[in-house]
């Protein structure tokens, strides 16, 4: 029970207990009663941190359901705890996995919130490990600064003028060190023991993130490299095994005089090798690591152009609509179904030119692919190979519609329509 002492209500603990004679006759009562007020505080302090421990963790697990990559995350997560802990500003710096064995100490700035622009433009590039930083690298284990003006270890790059708080918190995951998280706070704002241990739990799900994302990035890595050398040994191999072969024929065709299908063979042996030299070099872009986020998907299929069509003696062109601004998760796709198209005209086709469109319609936006080569029929080749269902796919998951023309030995006409909105076609 609650009453009220002094102007300040006190929680109670009360116990009644009967009080009675020798002969059990009921004399009155006994009551004991317990200031429980300050257990009720801690308890209900606990449950509010408990439930703001809830609420938080959804919102990082919301942003790393919707982030496209690591620094989106990192910048929505930040972004909300230094919001909840009321922090000044919050940085997350993480080790340069790039540099050799000297540099091992150098960490990059991954993502900061509160952060003056001429400190982000002076840690930006990289920030040598600071003593205080170095020790919670070293012994993995947080450090809890009071006033940072009295610590001359710190990078004065990192922090805000005048008196604040700082805690350095390591990034731990299935006992692997990814970096480290900063926050700091206001004069007159201290650190409590639950706040540094929900610190502690969120940095720790950050880091599982960030080890996470980069597994399923080495494994798309992986799997690409793995369609690579299959693309490599069922193409450009089988190529070099057609050369040996028509030329194994034509030295015999020489050394027994029989010359009559010379000609032929040495046609073959050229086909042959064109062939395998427009596959070596389908293959050497592919290796090449390509960023639609940064320069887009014009820039990108030009790269791809003239690196691989127009070096097959093969007449490809790029037209564009003006002022033309597609999303990017439908840019995405749009790549990838172009290059599916180009990889079919390029190994399949034997065409001489090849057109890729872009265009916008009031409610859509369209991609056509049209090539002279010697084309197909669509009655008797409906489903076609591989790549033609990739991209049938990748059109489906977009609500969109693909439409393919073509007919023997007069080229081929891929369309396939998005709407601009996300609704489907």
């Amino acid at each position: 029970s609650s009453v009220k002492i002094q102007d300040e209500w006190r929680s109670l603990n009360l116990r009644a207990h009967p009080l009675t004679d020798r002969d059990g006759k009921l004399l009155g009562h006994v009551v004991i009663w317990r200031d429980i007020t300050e257990r009720r505080k801690t308890e209900d302090a606990r449950q509010r941190a408990r439930d703001e421990m809830f609420v938080l963790l959804r919102a990082i697990y919301g942003a790393a359901s919707r982030a496209q990559n690591t620094v989106d995350f990192l910048t929505a997560a930040i972004y909300q705890i230094v919001y909840t802990f009321q922090g000044q500003s919050c940085i997350i710096f993480l080790q340069d996995r790039r540099g050799n064995k000297s540099e091992t100490g150098r960490l990059l700035l991954a993502a900061h919130q509160g952060l003056p622009a001429e400190s982000v433009e002076s840690i930006s590039s990289g920030l040598k490990e600071s003593d205080s930083i170095a020790w919670v690298l070293e012994h993995q284990e947080l450090q809890l600064i009071p006033d940072i003006r009295t610590d001359p270890r710190l990078p004065k790059s990192m922090l805000p003028a005048g008196e604040a708080s700082l805690l350095i918190i390591p990034m731990l995951t299935e006992g692997q060190l990814l970096g480290v998280l900063a926050l700091v706070r206001k004069k007159g704002l201290t650190y409590r023991t639950d706040e540094i241990a929900r610190l502690t739990v969120l940095a720790e799900e950050i880091a599982t993130f960030i080890h996470s994302d980069r597994r399923r990035q080495l494994a798309l890595i992986l799997a690409e490299r793995q369609r690579l050398v299959r693309d490599l040994h069922d193409s450009v191999t089988q190529k070099m095994y057609g050369l040996l072969a028509f030329t194994e024929a034509a030295q015999a065709g020489l050394e027994t005089g029989a010359t009559d299908k010379l000609a032929a063979a040495l046609a073959r042996i050229a086909e042959n090798a064109r062939q395998a030299l427009k596959e070596m070099r389908l293959f050497l872009f592919e290796m090449q690591p390509v960023n639609l986020e940064r320069e887009g998907l014009v820039a990108v299929l030009n790269q791809r152009i003239a690196a691989v069509e127009s070096r097959a003696d093969i007449k490809a062109r790029l037209l564009v609509d003006k002022n033309i601004l597609i999303p990017m998760d439908k840019e995405v796709e749009l790549y990838f179904i172009a290059q599916e198209a180009l990889n079919n005209v390029l190994r399949h086709a034997q065409a001489e030119s090849v057109t890729v469109r872009l265009k916008q319609q009031k409610e859509n936006f369209v991609l056509e692919i049209v090539d002279d080569g010697r084309g197909f029929d669509p009655k008797t080749n409906d489903k076609g190979g591989m790549g033609l269902r990739n991209m049938r796919e990748r059109v489906s998951q977009m609500g969109g519609k693909m439409k393919i023309v073509s007919t023997p030995e007069k080229g081929t006409k891929i369309t396939v329509l998005v709407r601009k909105d996300d609704h489907s076609i």
